[in-house]
This record gives C-alpha cells, sequence and structure tokens, in this order.
C-alpha cells in the first residue's frame, strides 16, 4: 500500500515542480494521468467492485480534465459539464456515506458559510461571465452543495471524516481560483495553486471515502 502512495506522491510532486518551474509542455502530457492514477488507492483497497460511483467520479474528472487542456467555449462547457457530473457522483457517495443526514450546529452554520461564499463568488464574477453567467451560476451551486454535505461528517466517529471534509473544501478552493482566473483576472503561479488545490482535494476525496467505508462496514 505505501507502494501505492509513494508512486503517488512522486507522480504529483513532479508533475506541480513542472508548472511551478515553468516546464508547462511537460506538465500538458502528464495530465491526462493525473486522475487515473488514484485508482491505484481503490485497487489497494481491493474495492473495484463495491465502488461504481467513485470510479464514474474519476472517470468524468479525467474526461473533464482532458477537455480543458483544449482552447474554446464549446470544450470549456463540456469540460464544465463533466466536472458537473463528477460533484454530482461525489454528492450521491456522501449521501449514502451519511444516510440519514444528521443536521447540527456545524451543518448549519456551514450552510450559512456556503451561501455567503455563493453569493459572493458569483457577485465577484457576475460582469465578467456574458453567457456563461447560467453554466458557472449551476456548476458553483452544486460544488457548494457538495462542499455543505461533506461537513455533515463532522459528527462521525471515524477520523477519515477530515479527509473528505478537506478534499471538498479543496476543491472549492481550486475551483475558484479557476474561475477567478478564467473571468476575472490572472494571477501570479495561478496554474501551481489551482492545479495543487485540484490534487490534493481528488486524493483526499478518494482516500477519505475508501477508508470510510472500510470504517463502516466493520
Amino acid at each position: 500500500m505505501m507502494k501505492q502512495y509513494g508512486l503517488l506522491g512522486f507522480f504529483y510532486t513532479s508533475y506541480l515542480c513542472f508548472i511551478y518551474l515553468g516546464f508547462e509542455e511537460l506538465a500538458f502530457y502528464m495530465k491526462p494521468f493525473l486522475i487515473p492514477s488514484l485508482i491505484l488507492l481503490v485497487v489497494s483497497k481491493r474495492a473495484i467492485g463495491g465502488n461504481k460511483m467513485l470510479l464514474l467520479a474519476i472517470l468524468f474528472s479525467t474526461i473533464g480534465d482532458v477537455l480543458l487542456m483544449f482552447t474554446g467555449q464549446l470544450f470549456f462547457i463540456l469540460g464544465l459539464l463533466s466536472f458537473l457530473i463528477a460533484h454530482l457522483l461525489y454528492i450521491v457517495i456522501f449521501k449514502q456515506l451519511l444516510d440519514p443526514l444528521k443536521m447540527s450546529f456545524v451543518t448549519f452554520g456551514g450552510a450559512v458559510f456556503v451561501l455567503v461564499y455563493y453569493v459572493g463568488l458569483v457577485s465577484l464574477l457576475w460582469p465578467y461571465l456574458h453567457e456563461m453567467k447560467l453554466p458557472v451560476l449551476t456548476y458553483a451551486l452544486v460544488i457548494s452543495i457538495m462542499a455543505w454535505l461533506s461537513l455533515h461528517f463532522y459528527n462521525g466517529r471515524s477520523g477519515f471524516k477530515w479527509w473528505i471534509i478537506f478534499g471538498a473544501i479543496m476543491f472549492v478552493i481550486s475551483d475558484s481560483l479557476l474561475s477567478i482566473q478564467l473571468f476575472y483576472g490572472d494571477f501570479d503561479d495561478s496554474h501551481f495553486y489551482v492545479m495543487l488545490s485540484y490534487l490534493l482535494a481528488q486524493f483526499s476525496l478518494v482516500y477519505g471515502i475508501l477508508n470510510m467505508q472500510r470504517f463502516e462496514s466493520k
């Protein structure tokens, strides 16, 4: 198992170093293999058969990554749609692990915070979205719901809950940075920070979900 973690760590660190040092062409050809490599974690847990939803989330995330490698509005919309499906799949997985949902002070406060985040981000980007208003609004709403659902794990007994919560928050940060970069204005090392938070998000979600499933099945 440690071998899989070592390979992933080396692969992701190499990719991020290439971006940070400006070797964008090398990073470009590595990108389609970043998220599929997380299947190593599924294999290490011997959980292929019972994780069709998670494998589909990995698949649609990979499709989204590949589509966003190309320029043009059509590729962007299709990439956005692929990630939207991936987030919906994560929502379904969260719901299955959390059944039944239990409201608490944390989840209520989280709902307020997520709502403020959603309104704030949309307000910032609104003048620059133009014909992309509806797709971005819809996408931001879905990832906000995913982030809010992840906070329900706070009441769980397993320490792996923190991986899921952290992963969902990192996904929101990554997508927010990407949206700001694309629609509001670029910033220093934007690609590096977008991908750093994105890889942390995907690894943490997959790792947390797999281990939470094992914990719940005991």
